[in-house]
Formats: C-alpha cells, sequence, structure tokens
C-alpha cells in the first residue's frame, strides 16, 4: 500500500531529540518527500518491536554503501492505519533492539530493499 494510504489523516511525526514534529497527513508526507525520501535506497528498514508497538531500525546509507544505523522508528497504529510516528534518532539503541550497527553494501538487494520503495515502505514480500 502506498505510504498516503496507510497514514491517517491526523498522523503525527515527532523525531526526538529534535523539537520539531509534523501533524496532519499532507504535512507528515510533505516533510517525508522533501526531507527523507528524496532519493530511493538512502534508508534501509528491518522490522522490531517496541513496547507491544510496530517498530523499524533504521539505516542510512553512507558514501560507501552501507547502510549504517541511524535510529528507530515505533509507530502507533489504529483502525489499520499509522496514527504516530516516532524516530528516535539515536543510532545506539539499535544494539538495545539486537539489531546490527551496519547492513552491508549489497547492490543486487538495494533495489528491492525495505524502505527504498518510491514511497519509502518496504518492497513486497521482503
Amino acid at each position: 500500500a502506498a505510504l498516503t494510504e496507510l497514514l491517517r489523516s491526523d498522523a503525527v511525526l515527532e523525531m526526538p531529540p529534535l523539537l520539531t514534529w509534523f501533524s496532519g497527513r499532507a504535512a507528515v508526507l510533505a516533510f517525508l518527500q522533501a526531507q527523507v525520501l528524496r532519493e530511493a535506497g538512502t534508508f534501509r528498514l528491518l522490522p522490531t518491536s517496541a513496547n507491544g508497538q510496530p517498530a523499524f531500525a533504521a539505516y542510512m546509507r553512507q558514501a560507501d554503501g552501507v547502510h549504517r544505523a541511524h535510529g528507530i522508528v515505533v509507530l502507533t497504529i489504529a483502525a489499520s492505519r499509522v496514527t504516530r510516528a516516532t524516530m528516535f534518532m539515536d543510532p545506539g539503541l539499535l544494539a538495545t533492539f539486537g539489531m546490527p550497527p551496519a547492513l552491508p553494501a549489497a547492490p543486487a538487494e538495494q533495489a528491492g530493499a525495505p524502505g527504498d520503495g518510491p514511497d519509502g515502505t518496504p518492497a513486497p514480500g521482503r
């Protein structure tokens, strides 16, 4: 499903420790498209959970092609839609979740890697 369909109209995105946050589907999507999802393959996501909520370990591609720990995204879901996405931008958190500090560069995987679909959603079947 497209990211637009997954977000409730009143969805909120926050990124502690930054004070900036976005409220409403249009504002969240505008920020993601302008600042986060600018280039396919920049981010890879691995599923996990946090306090019983769905979450993702986020990895950001570096100049050497390796995706290194970036933070944890925790989702709050209601009626099958995201009501809140909280991005804890602390690479050290990934170890707490048992996630590796980096994902190796793998050109064959990058085209369909989770988090690098045209709308930032995981590729189907992953």
